[in-house]
């Protein structure tokens, strides 16, 4: 079976996530996760920035728009397609409101520049 895909302008703002270390930023001091989640924090957060800058879809659309791309452009695999919905977005959003954005950067600039 054929399965088309869209990679649109990903790779360009993929490059613009790694150089602002984003990724690392969110990974260096991450809130606890909920062993319920296939997809980490940081990589759902870093989900909703792309579809933000790339679509802007509404909350409760970002798991069939994320559907229809490459899933390795965003780091996971063919099997985490199913546990991304609005409710994973909407953890994430949750997780990313209780964090102590200055012992985020604190940490960032501590633990993964050391």
């Amino acid at each position: 079976m054929l399965h088309s895909r869209t990679i649109g302008a990903l790779p360009i703002i993929n490059r613009l996530i790694k150089r602002c270390r984003l990724n690392e930023i969110l990974l260096c001091n991450p809130p606890a996760e909920d062993g319920r989640n296939r997809i980490e924090t940081a990589t759902a957060i870093l989900l909703l920035v792309r579809n933000i800058l790339l679509s802007r879809e509404p909350r409760y659309g970002v798991g069939q728009w994320f559907a229809a791309l490459v899933p390795e452009l965003f780091q996971l695999r063919e099997d985490q397609l199913m546990s991304l919905n609005d409710d994973r977005v909407g953890r994430a959003l949750d997780r990313l409101l209780y964090a102590d954005f200055p012992d985020l950067m604190i940490g960032y600039h501590s633990q993964c520049h050391s």
